[in-house]
């Protein structure tokens, strides 16, 4: 028994054999179990649109990436003005 062991370590030290994860199985199941099939399945808050129209005015209005040239800087400071707008809205909804 032992040796058989140490083979079965061996193995999986050298990535030969591999050990299932239960959490990624229970994640697979659960994209099984959630899979959309049709538009009615996805449920949109009624309220997305309006913040949606509001960042947009806001992106528009502060223009975070101005004067860049670089595409990849510009997407950046984009994504991290972004990141601070929501936050900063979390944090005035927040009691």
């Amino acid at each position: 028994f032992a040796q058989q062991l140490r083979a079965v370590l061996e193995l999986l030290q050298q990535g030969i054999v591999r050990t299932r994860s239960p959490q990624k199985e229970s994640q697979q199941e659960a994209m099984e179990i959630n899979r959309i099939f049709c538009a009615e399945q996805i449920e949109v808050p009624g309220e997305l649109p309006d913040i949606l129209k509001d960042f947009t005015k806001a992106v528009i209005r502060e223009d975070p990436s101005a004067g860049d040239v670089d595409s990849a800087s510009a997407r950046l400071k984009l994504y991290q003005w972004s990141r601070d707008y929501f936050k900063n809205k979390l944090v005035k909804k927040t009691p």
